[in-house]
């Protein structure tokens, strides 16, 4: 088995921090994988993670700066896969996250929109978030559209339950 990186590494303690809570560490650890990684497989996921910690510590413009780089990097790497990339997807997913954390669920649902429809794997994930913006949005009947699709869509009966579970509201709705 080959050696870890370095950035990987660095990776992994950020994640250790932000699980304990400690998320200005998390933040510092991810910024270090991130200077050393820039050629790393998990590039993006550094990027990422840097965007989450840093949307929990409520410096909300650099974590969206963060995922938008996570995208184009996604986006860069999965040039043949485009849109359907399951990298791209989830890099979707997080900046759509994003945007819902800061009350902006039109820029979820635009930013989740090129992935929607064209059979990407993961686009589970995407309806799922797009339910909730939706439902921020005040429009019952897509955002219960949009958790039917994701339940149909989740990639497994363990993510499915989740996802039923955290809809439950959207889906009891009746227009």
């Amino acid at each position: 088995m080959p050696a870890r990186s370095k950035s990987f590494e660095l990776w992994g303690k950020g994640l250790e921090h932000w699980e304990a809570g400690r998320l200005d560490d998390a933040a510092a650890a991810f910024r270090e994988a991130i200077t050393h990684g820039r050629n790393d497989v998990n590039f993006t996921e550094y990027l990422k993670s840097l965007g989450g910690v840093l949307g929990h510590l409520g410096r909300y413009n650099e974590a969206q700066a963060a995922l938008e780089q996570a995208l184009e990097q996604a986006l860069d790497e999965s040039r043949a896969e485009g849109n359907g990339s399951s990298n791209v997807v989830s890099a979707r997913h997080s900046l759509a996250e994003h945007f819902l954390l800061v009350l902006r669920p039109m820029e979820a649902i635009a930013v989740t929109a090129p992935s929607i429809g064209i059979g990407a794997k993961l686009e589970g994930i995407l309806r799922y978030v797009r339910a909730f913006a939706f439902d921020a949005l005040g429009d019952s009947a897509k955002a219960r559209s949009e958790a039917v699709a994701a339940l149909e869509l989740a990639s497994s009966d363990d993510q499915r339950e989740r996802m039923r579970t955290q809809l439950a509201r959207i889906l009891q709705r009746h227009d």
